[in-house]
C-alpha cells in the first residue's frame, strides 16, 4: 500500500484539525517541509496530529493533520508536467545514486547548445538568485513558449538544459502554473543540489514565468519597460532594497529584478524589543516571516540590520520629548530621514549604487541645476511624500522608489501575478517601530498618566476629565468620550494640564485661511523676501487634499 493511500485509510476526515498559518506560500512550504521530513523517515502511519519545528518558519511550531498531508502529497502527484519535462525528470530520478545524477546533469550541460548569442546576454535577460551567471530570453509564438539561454557553469548548464528542453514549445498557460518544488521533487534534485543550486533552478523557472506574464500583460497594465530616472546600462549596479514584509516593498524588489538590477534585500530591526515586551506583543515577527518568504520566492538571502540603539536615540527620544512638551510628534518622518535614509545609508547603503524602498513617491533630477526634487506619486491617495519631506539633497540623490509611478491596485495586481506571499497582506496603519502596538500604550508606558480637566473653550465649563494632555492633539475627535458631541480638541495648556475642547470646530467662525509655519525644509534652496509672495500647493495632513496657497515671509 502506498504512503498516500495508507494515510487516507488510517485517518478519516473527522480527525482533521483546522490550522491557520500566515499566507498560502508559507502554508505550502510548511507542508512541504513536513512532507519531506516524513518521506525521509519513511513514516507510513501517524497520530492524528503531527507536530515539528518547521524549517521554513523556524520561529513557530507547525501542526498539520494527516489529511492535510495527504492533500499535499496528492496535489503533488497530480501535477502534470509537460511530457518532455516529465521524461527528463524521470530519467534523472532513475539514476542509481547521487553521483550518477550529478554526472547526468553535467552531461546535459555539456550537450547544451549555446542558443543565446553574446550580444543578447544583457541585464534584462539575466536571472537573479543564481549562484552562476545565467541568461534566459523568453519569446511567445502562438501562445507557446520558446526559450534560449546561457549559463557559465556545468551544473547550471544542466539545470538550464532541463528547463529549456523540457519547456520548449509548451503552452504558456501550462508553463505559468508549474511549481519548481514539483520539478525538484520529480527529478530527485533535493538529494544532489545545495540550497543555492536549488535556489538557482527556482530562479530560472520564476524568471521564465514572470516574463510569460509580462509578455501576456493586458492593455493598460504596467510594463517593466517603463522608463525610470535611475535606469542604467551597467550590469554591475547593485541596489540595496529595504524590505518591510509588506506588499509595496515586495513589488519594489520585483520591479528592480525585472529591470536587470542586482539587489540585496535588508530588513531593519528598529522595533524596541525590551521596551515593548511588557505588552506581551511581538509586532515584528510576522513582518520578518513575510520578508523571508519574499526573499525565498526570488532566491535571495535577507540580511537583518539591527538599529535599535540608533532608533531609540534619534527617533524615540524625540517622540517622547515632543509629546511631553505638548506637541504632536511624527516619528515616521524622523525614521525616514534619520534611520532608513540616514544611519542605514551612511553605514551600509553608501556601498550600494542606490537604496530602494516601497514608498509611493518619485524623485526627479532638475537638469539645469542638478538638484533632486521629491515628486508626488501616481497614486494621490497613497502618496507618501509627506513622510519623506525631511530628506536632504544627498539623501534624495541616493534613493529610488520603484513603485512611485504605480497605483496601489497595480501593485496588488503585480503581487498576485508573481504569487508573492504578501499579495493579500493588509497595509500597516501604525507607527513603524510599534507595529501592532497602540501609540497611546507606548506613551502610557513612558509618560504614565496624569488626570486633568476637559474644558469647553467657549464657556470655560469643565465637561470631563482626561488622563494626560500628551494623549491629545489639536483636531482630535476620537477618545474624548463626551456626550452631546461631536467634540474636538482645540488646544492644550501644558502647565495646568488642561485640554480645551469644542463642539464648534467646523463652524464658520472657527475657520481660518492662514497660519504660521517655522523651520521650513526646502529641497531646493529658496529665499523669499518679506515683500514677495510664492504660489504653492499645501497639504496640512497626510490625507488632506493639496490646496492652492501663497506663502510670504513675516517681518
Amino acid at each position: 500500500m502506498s504512503f498516500v493511500s495508507c494515510l487516507l485509510v488510517n485517518f478519516p476526515l473527522r480527525r482533521v484539525q483546522r490550522f491557520i498559518i500566515l499566507e498560502r506560500t508559507v502554508v505550502q512550504r510548511c507542508k512541504d517541509s513536513i512532507t519531506h521530513h516524513l518521506r525521509k523517515k519513511q513514516i507510513l502511519t501517524l497520530p492524528s496530529t503531527y507536530s515539528r519545528k518547521c524549517s521554513f518558519c523556524r520561529s513557530r511550531r507547525v501542526q498539520t493533520s494527516s489529511f492535510q498531508l495527504f492533500t499535499t502529497l496528492a496535489s503533488h502527484s497530480e501535477v502534470c508536467l509537460p511530457k518532455k519535462l516529465e521524461d527528463l525528470c524521470q530519467d534523472l530520478y532513475q539514476s542509481p545514486d547521487k553521483s550518477s545524477k550529478l554526472w547526468k546533469l553535467v552531461e546535459w550541460g555539456n550537450g547544451l547548445t549555446e542558443t543565446l548569442p553574446v550580444e543578447e546576454r544583457i541585464s534584462k535577460h539575466k536571472v537573479a538568485g543564481c549562484a552562476s551567471v545565467v541568461y534566459i530570453k523568453v519569446t511567445l509564438r502562438n501562445e507557446k513558449v520558446f526559450l534560449r539561454g546561457f549559463a557559465d557553469s556545468k551544473v547550471a548548464k544542466g539545470l538550464l538544459f532541463l528547463l529549456l528542453s523540457g519547456l520548449q514549445d509548451t503552452a504558456v498557460q501550462q508553463v505559468k502554473t508549474l511549481s519548481a518544488e514539483v520539478i525538484i521533487q520529480k527529478a530527485g534534485l533535493e538529494t544532489i543540489l545545495s540550497s543555492s543550486r536549488m535556489g538557482g533552478i527556482k530562479g530560472m523557472l520564476r524568471y521564465i514565468q514572470q516574463h510569460c506574464n509580462l509578455l501576456q500583460k493586458p492593455e493598460g497594465a504596467p510594463s517593466c519597460s517603463d522608463s525610470h530616472q535611475y535606469s542604467t546600462d551597467s550590469e554591475k549596479d547593485e541596489i540595496a532594497v529595504l524590505l518591510s514584509g509588506g506588499v509595496d516593498s515586495s513589488v519594489a524588489l520585483s520591479r528592480l529584478l525585472e529591470q536587470g538590477y542586482r539587489v540585496k534585500p535588508f530588513y531593519l530591526r528598529i522595533w524596541l524589543e525590551d521596551e515593548l515586551s511588557h505588552l506581551g506583543k511581538c509586532p515584528w515577527e510576522e513582518d520578518l516571516v513575510y520578508a523571508n518568504a519574499v526573499c525565498e520566492h526570488f532566491g535571495l538571502k535577507l540580511e537583518q540590520v539591527t538599529l535599535q540603539k540608533e532608533y531609540w536615540e534619534q527617533v524615540v527620544e524625540y517622540t517622547i520629548s515632543e509629546a511631553r512638551a505638548g506637541r504632536t510628534p511624527n516619528p515616521d518622518v524622523m525614521c525616514n530621514s534619520r534611520i532608513k535614509f540616514g544611519v542605514f545609508l551612511d553605514s551600509i547603503g553608501k556601498t550600494y549604487q542606490k537604496i530602494a524602498s516601497g514608498h509611493y513617491a518619485r524623485i526627479q533630477k532638475e537638469p539645469s541645476t542638478g538638484l533632486f526634487q521629491l515628486m508626488v506619486s501616481a497614486d494621490a491617495h497613497k502618496d507618501q511624500t509627506y513622510f519623506l519631506a525631511h530628506l536632504l539633497q544627498r539623501q534624495l540623490a541616493k534613493v529610488v522608489f520603484p513603485i512611485g509611478h504605480l497605483t496601489k491596485e497595480q501593485v496588488r495586481a503585480i503581487a498576485r501575478e508573481l504569487n508573492l506571499a504578501t499579495q493579500s497582506r493588509k497595509d500597516s496603519q501604525g507607527i513603524c517601530f510599534l507595529g501592532q502596538i497602540k501609540f497611546d500604550d507606548f506613551l502610557r508606558h513612558h509618560l504614565g498618566t496624569r488626570p486633568g480637566k476637559l474644558v469647553e473653550a467657549e464657556t470655560g465649563q469643565v465637561v470631563g476629565e482626561h488622563c494626560g494632555y500628551w494623549f491629545y492633539t489639536p483636531g482630535q475627535r476620537k477618545g474624548l468620550r463626551l456626550p452631546n458631541g461631536p467634540w474636538y480638541v482645540l488646544t492644550k495648556d501644558v502647565e495646568s494640564n488642561t485640554v480645551f475642547v469644542s463642539r464648534n470646530y467646523d463652524s464658520p467662525e472657527k475657520q481660518r485661511n492662514c497660519f504660521i509655519v517655522e523651520n521650513v525644509h526646502w529641497h531646493i534652496p529658496l529665499r523669499i523676501c518679506t515683500s514677495e509672495l510664492l504660489a504653492v500647493q499645501v497639504r496640512i495632513r497626510i490625507m488632506n487634499d493639496r490646496k492652492i496657497s501663497t506663502v510670504h515671509r513675516s517681518s
